[in-house]
């Protein structure tokens, strides 16, 4: 039973609607620990979830499903300019 639920999570995960409701949860999720944490990124929690997860999601799901690689792109693209923008912001280079 956990195996064929486990198997139906990756399925969906790995499908276009997956790729997308992927790709907004840890960007949410890297939001909410940005704006949880004054301190900026210099805290490697912060870089771990913000940074590593999505880009290494975005290499995952991009070798999973080559031919529906515009969602990967967007995910490692999009963590990418909120990483850089956030630092930008937080040391008041904008």
């Amino acid at each position: 039973m956990i195996y064929e639920l486990s198997e139906k999570v990756m399925d969906f995960i790995e499908s276009r609607r997956g790729l997308y409701i992927t790709s907004i949860v840890l960007l949410i999720g890297y939001i909410a620990c940005s704006f949880a944490n004054p301190i900026g990124l210099h805290n490697p929690g912060v870089y771990i979830f913000g940074v590593i997860v999505p880009i290494s999601a975005s290499i995952y799901l991009a070798q999973k499903n080559w031919a529906m690689w515009i969602g990967p792109l967007v995910l490692f693209l999009a963590s990418l300019i909120i990483v850089i923008a956030d630092t930008m912001l937080r040391l008041g280079k904008v």
